[in-house]
């Protein structure tokens, strides 16, 4: 220990001894220490107010002993302890001061290194996230951190308090004591225990029981707690993780396997099924390389050993070999597992993926090869500028080398006058397909051709594929056909000219000469002629053109008999045409000269057609004109036959129906029109009262006018009269016409299993019509029967009123003005009879039969 002695005259104020110590303790020479001023120099200026207590107490004369921090000569910091003794003389006054030097700077360390040391201790034990308590040997808590305050809380556990029950329970207690006797017999433990706080909620532990060793002795124990809580939460979230990683990778479509040491030690149900297995016994301790291909087993244990090593690989195909020993492809990526040590593996099957790939390269192949080899010109560009261009693209171009053009803008070979189409169709190409135009191209030699263009654009290639065709062929091909179809069109108006020019011909001379005329005009021969030939080859020419002399010669070389009708046949001198044969008579049409037009097909196609229509009408005039001159014969000396009767009564029906039809479709539908347009006229509310009334009366004229026609229509033309059958269609007509008279009609039909014509049954519903109007103009009958009956083979129809009558005998020469000759002309034409009966005042009654078929139809 560094002591110093010193002595300080007060009286002469200085020092009157200073032990050498002083120096070794300040590090001062003793000759600095002048006066009582020193210490003020060299006391720490934070130690200076307790440096001028003293110095108040020594002038007192109260000694003093005090510890001051002072600066040593070199700098440093020292500790040293002043004690002071004032003496003083008989008058009470100071007259020297003794003091004592201790230098203390090495305690002082001690003890601060110490404080430290307790501070640090302090902050650890009281600061701690983790619960520390200190237990004596008895398990008395004496004394416990912040952290275990706060966990444990004041209710359940103080400072001096034994381990509770309530926060450990019965089973926690037990195992804490038991840890506890064990930390005591020097073992330190840890273990995991639950708790329950005051609030009631769970709590898991990790507690460390650490014995407390003092000069080698065990005083008490430290029981350290670790919230594992959140941990133990944590756990359990990743324990059901992995469990759901585990499930995920059970059941994924997705073969997974894991190896270790080349051995397989897990795989999933896919991965079975891939390979074919029955079940995991199969497969699980067996050499992952047992169902590589051979070709690949050198390549999968290379990369294996680079899974190893880089930890995880990307995927690499291989060839598999099954447990049925197919082969199939897989795609195979490893992951290592450092932890397992084993390497996980995902399969995925790409034998169908790697088939289709095949097939679109081998597709592909076909389409280059198909490209390459297609007639039809392929071209592709991308930015404007040729890339490719096929064979059949070079031919139709006119370049030999594909280089001779590639980088050139394709819009160089299309035609000046239609390169503005063609760039905006370029432009068009680039959101897609683009239907085939045409346009004109330049060939490298200078010569234009037609094509069709078809614009295709590859996304993928960022390309323009272009398919031309070449339509020059076509193009002149249907120059010409339009130009055919003009003169087609031509001659076609020609012929329909020429037959509306034959409607109004009568005669059969005026037949001919509108043939020779027309032959005449459209082939552009002069020497055209028709003649006539008879069976022993005298000919003489009915109209046209003289013929030249050794025709006929030409002529009777053919066999007549053989001759096709309106086909053109050609002879060295001209051509003649054969237009039918009436009575053994040959009617030729013959050109004496070999005209140009006659060699074009349309031409010759025109000739032979408008010969066949004069054919057909040349045979039908024939007929007319012998049926008018027998027509003449019959009518000079006797009645209108029967059937032409029948004739005159079925073209008035065909009137009579084309005249109903007009009425219904052009009259009766103007009229509905003009009604409806005036019934929404009507309608219209703002009208005046006195407007709407006149058009209610002109609407109400518009209704009367559209029965009128209907009814004049049914009258023209009996509804459905064929379909229905003469009963149903006369019991509509009675029924109608009871309407409308004042008179009674009972009418009578039996049974009548006969056929009736057409013209039967038109026939006997005219001549009721015809009755029925005579009754309600002259008779002043109230009531009229009417019977209709039938036999084996005929039908009869019976009249009967109680009109006014007649004399039969007086009246002979008024049924024409009464209609009777109508009737009686009607039944003759059918073959029928006619009989009337009557007197004045009695009545009238007529008898009508006619014959029928055997056929049983219900009519």
């Amino acid at each position: 220990m560094d002591l110093a002695i010193w002595s300080y005259d007060n009286t002469n104020r200085k020092f009157d001894y200073i032990t050498e110590e002083l120096t070794k303790i300040t590090g001062f020479p003793a000759e600095t220490f002048i006066n009582w001023d020193f210490w003020k120099d060299i006391i720490h200026p934070e130690d200076f107010p307790k440096f001028e207590n003293l110095s108040a107490k020594v002038d007192q004369g109260i000694p003093d002993n005090n510890e001051y921090r002072i600066v040593h000569a070199d700098g440093r910091i020292c500790w040293v302890q002043l004690r002071v003794i004032p003496m003083k003389n008989d008058n009470c006054e100071i007259t020297r001061i003794d003091g004592v030097v201790v230098d203390i700077t090495s305690r002082k360390m001690i003890e601060d290194t110490l404080h430290r040391s307790e501070q640090r201790y302090k902050s650890l034990f009281q600061y701690h996230n983790d619960t520390i308590l200190e237990l004596d040997l008895d398990g008395t808590i004496i004394s416990m951190n912040q952290a275990a305050e706060i966990a444990y809380g004041e209710g359940y556990v103080a400072e001096g308090h034994k381990i509770w029950t309530e926060f450990l329970g019965a089973e926690g207690v037990r195992r804490a004591a038991e840890y506890f006797q064990m930390a005591k017999d020097g073992r330190p433990q840890q273990f995991e225990i639950s708790s329950t706080d005051i609030n009631g909620n769970v709590q898991n532990w990790d507690v460390k029981k650490i014995p407390i060793y003092v000069n080698g002795e065990i005083t008490g124990v430290f029981a350290i707690g670790t919230d594992i809580t959140s941990k133990r939460k944590i756990d359990r979230k990743l324990q059901e993780s992995e469990e759901r990683y585990r499930r995920l990778i059970e059941l994924s479509p997705q073969p997974i396997a894991s190896m270790r040491d080349g051995k397989l030690i897990f795989i999933n149900a896919a991965g079975l099924k891939l390979l074919g297995a029955g079940s995991v016994s199969e497969l699980i301790g067996k050499s992952i390389f047992d169902f590589v291909h051979p070709e690949y087993v050198q390549m999968a244990q290379d990369r294996a050993e680079l899974v190893r090593m880089n930890k995880f690989i990307g995927t690499s195909e291989y060839k598999l070999v099954r447990m049925d020993g197919q082969t199939i492809e897989a795609e195979v990526s490893g992951i290592f597992d450092d932890q397992m040590q084993s390497t996980l593996m995902v399969i995925n099957d790409v034998t169908v993926r790697n088939k289709m790939e095949r097939a679109l390269q081998e597709s592909e192949e076909r389409y280059r090869q198909m490209v390459e080899l297609s007639p039809i010109s392929i071209v592709v560009y991308k930015d404007r500028k040729l890339t490719y261009v096929n064979p059949a693209g070079l031919k139709l171009i006119g370049v030999k080398e594909l280089d001779g053009i590639i980088g050139i803008n394709p819009l160089k070979f299309v035609h000046p006058d239609d390169s503005g189409f063609a760039r905006k169709r370029m432009e068009q190409s680039l959101r897609g397909l683009c239907s085939p135009e045409e346009y004109r191209i330049i060939r490298m030699d200078g010569k234009t051709v037609d094509v069709s263009v078809t614009s295709i654009y590859d996304v993928k290639t960022l390309s323009v594929q272009l398919v031309l065709v070449d339509v020059s062929a076509r193009k002149q091909a249907e120059q010409a056909l339009l130009k055919s179809e003009e003169m087609n069109r031509l001659l076609v108006e020609l012929s329909d000219r020429f037959s509306s020019d034959l409607f109004g011909v009568l005669k059969v001379h005026e037949l001919e000469q509108r043939l020779i005329k027309e032959v005449r005009d459209v082939i552009k021969a002069s020497k055209v002629s028709l003649i006539e030939v008879e069976r022993n080859n005298r000919f003489f020419i009915r109209c046209g053109h003289h013929i030249p002399e050794r025709l006929p010669s030409s002529l009777f070389e053919w066999n007549q008999n053989i001759l096709p009708v309106c086909e053109i046949v050609d002879m060295p001198d001209g051509h003649i045409i054969k237009l039918g044969e009436i009575r053994g008579k040959m009617y030729l049409l013959c050109i004496c000269e070999k005209p140009q037009t006659l060699t074009l097909p349309s031409y010759r196609i025109w000739l032979e057609t408008i010969c066949r229509y004069v054919s057909v009408l040349y045979d039908n005039f024939r007929v007319i004109e012998d049926l008018t001159k027998e027509l003449e014969e019959i009518t000079t000396h006797q009645a209108t036959p029967s059937w032409l009767l029948r004739l005159l009564f079925k073209l008035s029906e065909h009137e009579r129906k084309r005249l109903s039809q007009d009425l219904h479709d052009a009259a009766l539908q103007e009229q509905i029109i003009w009604y409806r347009k005036l019934d929404q006229l009507i309608s219209n509310q703002s009208l005046p009262a006195k407007l709407q009334e006149q058009l209610e009366q002109i609407t109400q004229g518009l209704l009367d006018v559209v029965y009128q026609i209907r009814i004049t229509c049914n009258e023209l033309r009996p509804p459905m009269l064929k379909e229905e059958g003469i009963v149903s269609s006369l019991e509509a007509l009675f029924e109608f016409t009871q309407l409308r008279s004042n008179y009674s009609i009972e009418f009578s039909a039996f049974d009548i299993p006969l056929t009736l014509t057409d013209d039967q049954i038109t026939g006997l519903y005219r001549i009721v019509q015809e009755l029925l109007a005579n009754a309600s103009k002259h008779s002043n009958a109230t009531r009229v029967h009417i019977f209709l009956t039938s036999g084996p083979d005929w039908i009869q129809l019976n009249y009967e009123d109680n009109g006014i009558g007649m004399d039969i005998s007086k009246v002979e020469n008024t049924f024409v003005s009464m209609g009777v000759y109508g009737m009686k002309e009607r039944v003759r034409s059918m073959n029928g009879t006619i009989e009337f009966r009557s007197s004045p005042d009695k009545g009238l009654a007529i008898c009508i039969c006619i014959p029928a078929s055997n056929e049983i139809l219900t009519i």
